[in-house]
Parts: structure tokens; sequence; C-alpha cells
């Protein structure tokens, strides 16, 4: 591409709300490229991008540049589903609360995170960040207290790394699961018996996992769920392989733990940038949500509620609790932080039993405490996906001194 030459920038056409325009223009804007859109805002014109070819590797929002697709409009088809957001391994598990992955992968570019750069999300969840970073050539780390949430998200960000060793007990292993189905017997294979490596284990366990949540949720038959989802699985898992071959994608390290965001594993000044949904207060109860997953990992969901930020406590005290809990988060989250570095949080609005709370405005107030300047809010819609909350908002600190940072 001649850097010289006046360009046309295509938006994604899946887009639909301001929020994503807002995210497009910021992303630009961290990519070099200083441009308004069209009457239609479907288009921006840029006269003399700084690096075009790093706009077309990285940009989320932008699917075409004069006429030729994004690395990112060609990820999104690797895609076994009928989801435009679940490509790849992103549809592994059905996990509430999930990320949108372009949305991940314009905020990683906004806060202008570079191949090498470590970022952090320490409510990892699914891992969403883990994947878009990985395909960004960053370093995450994910942190979750979660046991069924730090699984999934190493399946969907290692499983490409052993995918021969998968294929090769695949037949053994679904000869054992059908054979347990017709004795009435749970399948129960200790991690050995699969191989010495967990994660061939890990990847035949999410399978299993995906399996109990279609009969729990739609009544589907438990081996035939099974052995599709392995299947399937092991179908996007290649499309990781031929992804990262067809467009020259050097991925990032995946390091996902099971720990707590009050407390984290991590030395001070350690990562460049975080990106994270904490929990939904009261609203959204994870532990209610994948009980069926802990139960078949070996957990007593009622046993380990006390963990789990937003749920433990009583009704009269929980979301006390909560805010107690999050503002230990903000003040760990602002010490792993270097200087001079981003922290974007995306967090919902929502009432508890007890009363209404504005948590963006409470996180952005917690933050502020910790230490965190406070940049900007950018209002997004939910779609109704559950509870009572009706919006989220995307809310962007910086950790002073800025340094070389410039804000956007």
């Amino acid at each position: 591409m001649n850097a010289m030459a006046a360009v046309e920038l295509h938006m994604d056409p899946h887009a639909q709300f301001i929020y994503e325009l807002a995210l497009a223009h910021l992303e630009l804007r961290a990519l070099g490229v200083l441009s308004e859109p069209n009457a239609t805002l479907r288009l921006f014109r840029a006269g003399r991008p700084v690096d075009p070819e790093k706009l077309a590797r990285r940009a989320a929002y932008i699917v075409a540049i004069d006429r030729v697709q994004t690395v990112y409009a060609r990820l999104r088809q690797y895609n076994r589903t009928a989801s435009v957001n679940q490509y790849l391994s992103h549809w592994f598990y059905p996990y509430k609360g999930k990320f949108h992955p372009q949305m991940v992968r314009a905020l990683l570019n906004i806060m202008q995170l570079e191949p090498g750069n470590t970022v952090l999300d320490p409510f990892i969840g699914s891992g969403t960040t883990a994947l878009e970073a990985q395909l960004l050539g960053i370093r995450c780390i994910g942190v979750d207290i979660s046991p069924v949430c730090t699984l999934v998200a190493r399946v969907k960000t290692d499983s490409w790394r052993v995918l021969e060793r998968v294929l090769a007990y695949r037949d053994q292993y679904e000869v054992i699961a059908r054979a347990a189905e017709k004795a009435g017997v749970r399948l129960h294979l200790p991690a050995e018996e699969i191989s010495d490596d967990d994660r061939v284990w890990n990847f035949f366990k999410v399978a299993e996992l995906i399996a109990h949540s279609d009969r729990a949720r739609r009544d589907r038959p438990f081996i035939e769920s099974h052995v599709a989802n392995i299947k399937r699985m092991a179908i996007s898992t290649q499309d990781m392989l031929d992804a990262r071959a067809a467009l020259g994608l050097h991925f990032g390290t995946a390091d996902i733990r099971q720990g707590d965001a009050r407390n984290l594993p991590l030395e001070t000044g350690s990562v460049d940038g975080i990106v994270t949904s904490p929990p939904y207060a009261v609203t959204l109860d994870y532990i209610e949500n994948d009980a069926h997953a802990l139960r078949a990992l070996g957990y007593n969901p009622l046993t380990i509620r006390e963990n789990f930020i937003g749920v433990r406590g009583n009704r009269r005290d929980r979301m006390d609790l909560y805010l107690d809990d999050m503002r230990r988060c903000c003040t760990e989250m602002y010490r792993v932080l270097r200087a001079g570095c981003w922290l974007t949080l995306i967090i919902g609005n929502g009432t508890s039993e007890a009363r209404a709370f504005d948590l963006p405005a409470l996180s952005i107030d917690m933050c502020s405490a910790a230490g965190f300047e406070y940049v900007r809010t950018i209002e997004k819609p939910m779609r109704g996906r559950y509870g009572d909350s009706n919006a989220e908002s995307i809310l962007m600190f910086i950790k002073p001194p800025m340094g070389t940072v410039q804000v956007r």
C-alpha cells in the first residue's frame, strides 16, 4: 500500500451502535489515522495513514482498506457458528456475561498495546481478552477465581498447541464415552489416563462441560452433544492453526491463573494495560449460571460461593461486601499497572432487591480513590442480555504520571 495516497477505510457493516462508531474513531486515532466518517457513517477517508500495514493487521472496526480486507475481517471467516462474533475458539462454552471480541480488540488498540506488551484481565471469565490479545501478539495474564473460567480460557488459547495429541486420542475417547453411557455410569477419566499433558485433558473436559450445559439448558442427549462438541472444537482449533499460517500471525502467550483479583499474584508495576469486566454486583449470579459445570469439575457450588465477588454474603449485606471487594480490586489493579498505562473497565448498571445503584459512577469513584485518573466513558447498550441491567459503560482510566502516553 502507498502510505502517501488517500485511502478509503470501510467500517464493519455489522456495527449497529453509536459506541461502535466511537470505538472505531478512537481506534483509528490510536493507530495514527486522523479521519472523520462520511455522511453514511460507514466510510472514513484518510490522506496519510502513518502505517497502513499496521492498520490492516490490527484494526477491529475497519474491515477493508480500499476494498482490501483487513486481517480481522479475514479472521472472522474462520467461524463454525451462526454468530459473527464467535469465530475461532470464541464459541467454546456458553458463558454468560461474555465480552464482545471486536470491542476487546479495539480497546487493546486504543490502549496502544503492542506485540510483546503484557495486558492483564483480572476477571478473565471465558477468556475473550486472552484470545484477542493472543491474535494481536500481545501477552495476556488472565486471572479468575472460578475453576470453570480458568479451564475454558486455557482451552481457548492453548489447544492449538496440542491438536495432534487431541486428534490421536479422540476416537478412543469417544469409544470410552459411549461405553460409559451404555453401562449407565458417569464418564470419569483421570487426566493421566488421557495424556501426560494437561492441555489435552482440558480440551476433552471443556467439551464435556459444554455437553452438561446443552443438557441442562436445551435438554440435548449428553453423549451425542459431548462427541459432537469434541469434533467441532477440533475443527475450530484447526482453524486457529490455519488462520495463523494464512495471515502470518505471531500468537502472543496466554498465562491463565486461578487466583483472586483482590490479591493479585503479580509484581508491582508489571503489566502494560488492564482491560476487564468486573462482576456485575448482584445482577448476575455466576455460581448459579455455572453450577452444572462446577459440579462436573467436582466442586460444590454452595461451599465456594463465599469466595466469589458479587454473590457472597446474604441479600442484605451483599452489595456492601461487593463494594468493599471492588475497592480492594481497584487498589490491586493500580499496584500492578505500570505508570502511564491504561485501565479499561466494562461495567453495567443494575438494581438489587434492596436498592438501585449506579455501578459505573461507583466504579469511577473507587478507581479515582485508588489513584487512577479518569479519562472517558463510552455508553454501550446491553441488548437485554440479563438481569435488570440495561446498559453498560466502557470506563477508561490512566495511571499517572502520563509519561509518553498521550490521552486521545
